[in-house]
C-alpha cells in the first residue's frame, strides 16, 4: 500500500493531471477500474526520481487509499501480538488485539492532519500472513453537500461486521458500529 500511495501522490502532483482525476473516492479509482484518463503521469518512479514525498503511517494497511482534493484518507490496523501461523495449510497471522484506525494526510506535503481509532478488535480472525485487518477501502459515496464529503468504510470478518462515516473535514467518526460474532 505504501507503494501505491507514493504513486497516487505522485500522479496527483503532477502537471497535467486532470482536475476531475484528482480525486480517487473508491477502490480501483474514480470508475472503479483502475485506470485513469489523467495524461503525463509518472509510469516508473524510485526513491529518488517521481516521489513527492514520504511518511511513515503508525500500523500496517492493505486498502487502497481515498483522495478527495487536497487529503488522502488511509485505513490502519495497529496489531499487538502478531503470530504467524498455519491454518489448514495457509500462511496465517493471528493477533491478541487490534486497533482499526483512519489516518487523513495532507496530499501536498504528506502531514499527517489527523489520526483517530474507530474499533478496538480483541482476537480477531485470522488473516493471511500477506494481508492485514485493515484491508478494506475507505470510500466516498456521493454526497448531496459537495462541501461536506463523507468517508466510509464497512470491514467483514467471519461472523461479524464493522462499519464507521466520518463527515469530513471532522477528525472524529460520524457513527460506527460493531457487530458481534
Amino acid at each position: 500500500m505504501r507503494l501505491f500511495l507514493a504513486v497516487v501522490c505522485t500522479a496527483m502532483l503532477t502537471p497535467g493531471a486532470d482536475a476531475a482525476e484528482l480525486n480517487w473516492p473508491q477502490f480501483r479509482g474514480p470508475q472503479g477500474n483502475g485506470c485513469t484518463t489523467a495524461k503525463h503521469v509518472p509510469v516508473a518512479w524510485s526513491e529518488t526520481n517521481n516521489l513527492a514525498w514520504k511518511v511513515c503511517v503508525p500500523g500496517r494497511g492493505r486498502s487502497s487509499p481515498v483522495v478527495l482534493g487536497d487529503r488522502i484518507w488511509l485505513t490502519l490496523a495497529v496489531e499487538r501480538g502478531v503470530v504467524r501461523t498455519k491454518l489448514n495449510g495457509d500462511d496465517m497471522q493471528t493477533a491478541e488485539h487490534v486497533s482499526l484506525e483512519v489516518v487523513c494526510l495532507d496530499a501536498r506535503r504528506g502531514k499527517i492532519l489527523w489520526h483517530t481509532k474507530l474499533f478496538d478488535v480483541d482476537k480477531p480472525d485470522p488473516v493471511h500472513w500477506f494481508n492485514s485487518w485493515a484491508t478494506p477501502t475507505p470510500e466516498s459515496p456521493p454526497s448531496s453537500n459537495a462541501n461536506q464529503p463523507r468517508i466510509c468504510g464497512c470491514s467483514r470478518w467471519r461472523f461479524s461486521v464493522s462499519a464507521a462515516a466520518a463527515r469530513l473535514p471532522a477528525s472524529k467518526p460520524w457513527w460506527a458500529r460493531a457487530s458481534g460474532k
